[in-house]
């Protein structure tokens, strides 16, 4: 059986004088619990959160190491990152949705929070200072502060504790998601007809390196993650958070690409026409924009106006590091958010015989698909 165990169980089974629960020293223990406590205590534990596996006999047996930044949670075969937790996925699955809702869904670093502002400022007529920034933080099942999970500072706003689901169903309509979550863990009703998604479709090689450098950004990474060769391997099987690319997006394409409630786009198609892409997007949404306000959201979608107003990646900032630290305090979003946001960055990163042997598994797998996928514009 599998069980997640919280840090005082956890420490408490370790540490008991007679305890038969040796740690071997290329182990990695995880415990869903607050990190600071952890590195309290004897135990040396690389990162923050995450679960491990017992026998029927109470002894460790397997301990997966998955860091976003640090832990998992487990739902059958996917490993989901230690934010998302089991209570809201269950919420989610029976969410009440309304018939307005948008729902922004992707594979992690596929373009999230670029569609994202693409449909608020459709939605603002392509007014910045219009957009509720309180309503976007982060992917809806995310629930960092829960009971076992993050501690919060001292002075957390009251509301910002509660869950990301519990709070969107409070907001006014139309509401804005963003999601990561796999098609079997989306709301029902989705599937039902209600709500609009839009489901966009990065090419893998470059949401490799994307995902790689994403991974890198906790102070301890994960350590199969530790270099780009050992990352390319498990990133080519089911082993990699939220699962392979190719399971993720083929199981919306296959089930959902007929259903009138959901829109497809092509990252690359959308870097290539931005307009065009705006467009689709209005479309889908039933906006009718005139050219001056579709020029005002392609302006302010754009990479350059959005790395001004949202967290980046630092090591891909032209700004000198004091600087870039003081000007990202006030920006929007998690750190990391917005790092190149190109198309082609795949040929920096991989080697000859890389490229080949994934070219080979994306025959594999796409074929009799029916989507094409673009690794260059």
């Amino acid at each position: 059986m599998t069980a997640v165990i919280s840090t005082k169980t956890l420490l408490r089974k370790f540490s008991a004088p007679n305890s038969s629960m040796k740690t071997p020293a290329t182990t990695v223990i995880y415990a869903e619990g607050d990190i600071k406590r952890l590195k309290r205590e004897r135990f040396k534990m690389p990162h923050s959160f995450g679960q491990v596996k017992f026998n029927f006999k109470g002894k460790p047996t397997e301990v997966k190491c998955l860091d976003m930044s640090g832990g998992h949670t487990a739902v059958g075969d996917i490993q989901l990152p230690w934010m998302v937790s089991q209570r809201a996925l269950v919420a989610l699955k029976d969410y009440d949705i309304r018939q307005d809702d948008i729902w922004v869904t992707t594979y992690p670093k596929a373009g999230t929070h670029w569609t994202s502002e693409i449909v608020q400022l459709i939605l603002s007529e392509g007014h910045v200072d219009r957009i509720d920034r309180t309503r976007q933080p982060h992917p809806v099942e995310f629930d960092i502060y829960r009971p076992g999970g993050v501690t919060p500072p001292k002075d957390m706003p009251i509301e910002k504790l509660v869950p990301m689901y519990e709070r969107c169903k409070n907001w006014p309509s139309p509401r804005v998601f963003m999601t990561h979550l796999a098609e079997h863990l989306m709301p029902k009703q989705i599937y039902e007809g209600k709500g609009k998604v839009i489901f966009v479709m990065r090419n893998p090689k470059d949401l490799a390196v994307s995902f790689f450098h994403f991974l890198h950004m906790g102070e301890r990474p994960d350590p199969r993650f530790e270099n780009w060769d050992n990352f390319f391997e498990i990133y080519c099987t089911d082993d990699i958070p939220y699962s392979s690319w190719f399971t993720y997006v083929l199981s919306f394409w296959k089930k959902h690409r007929y259903d009138e409630n959901f829109l497809f786009l092509k990252f690359e198609e959308m870097k290539k026409d931005p307009r065009n892409a705006v467009l689709q997007v209005a479309h889908f949404l039933g906006k009718d924009l005139d050219d001056e306000t579709i020029d005002r959201v392609v302006r302010y979608s754009s990479v350059d106006s959005m790395k001004e107003r949202f967290k980046t990646s630092e090591k891909h900032s032209d700004k000198p590091s004091e600087d870039h630290h003081e000007a990202e305090k006030s920006k929007l979003g998690a750190p990391g958010i917005i790092r190149k946001g190109i198309v082609g960055d795949w040929k920096q990163h991989f080697t000859e015989e890389q490229s080949k042997k994934f070219d080979e598994l994306f025959r594999e797998k796409m074929e009799g698909s029916g989507l094409d996928i673009d690794f260059e514009i």
